[in-house]
């Protein structure tokens, strides 16, 4: 025997139609599985009703409210971490392709004079922007360290790269390096 319509409808009752119920109810007197099925949500329905309502414990709408204040902030810091995530991910990305064009399209010798512009750039806006960090790292001299110790490892890095670049072109033009 099909149930299905007829299940759909037992859990639906109150949205059928006067044709639908009639159906229903006939099949009601034939099927047992159906019939099972029907009494126990009238019978949980019923338990419902009668249910008597317990109050909350001392306190729980205070704790409910602290722990809902404290999930509610972890995903809104887990959210922002995902964004700031997909954004470094873009950068990345766009660094990358960025890079791959300008290797793509220029000589090894334009690139080193676009880094060392760059790093001289860089150097010049942590100049600027010196006074105004300072409170935050205490003293000129920590300030300074950090910003000497970030232009060395992108100076590095520059040269690494060049370097690198340079072996690449060489090795496509010429096939030695």
């Amino acid at each position: 025997m099909k149930h299905q319509p007829f299940e759909n409808w037992i859990l639906e009752s109150n949205i059928i139609d006067i044709g639908d119920r009639q159906l229903l109810e006939d099949h009601l007197d034939q099927c047992s599985e159906c019939r099972k099925l029907n009494d126990g949500l009238v019978g949980f329905e019923k338990m419902m009703r009668n249910a008597e309502l317990v109050a909350a414990p001392e306190g729980f709408n205070d704790r409910w409210r602290e722990t809902f204040q404290q999930r509610k902030l972890a995903a809104q810091k887990k959210q922002t971490r995902i964004f700031t995530s997909i954004l470094l991910i873009m950068a990345v990305i766009s660094l990358s392709v960025l890079i791959y064009y300008t290797i793509a399209t220029t000589s090894p010798a334009d690139v080193v004079i676009f880094f060392t512009k760059s790093v001289v750039s860089l150097i010049n806006v942590f100049a600027k922007i010196q006074p105004l960090l300072q409170p935050v790292f205490g003293s000129p001299v920590g300030f300074t360290m950090i910003i000497f110790i970030v232009m060395l490892a992108l100076i590095g890095i520059g040269f690494i790269s060049s370097i690198w670049l340079t072996v690449i072109w060489r090795y496509t033009i010429k096939g030695t390096v």
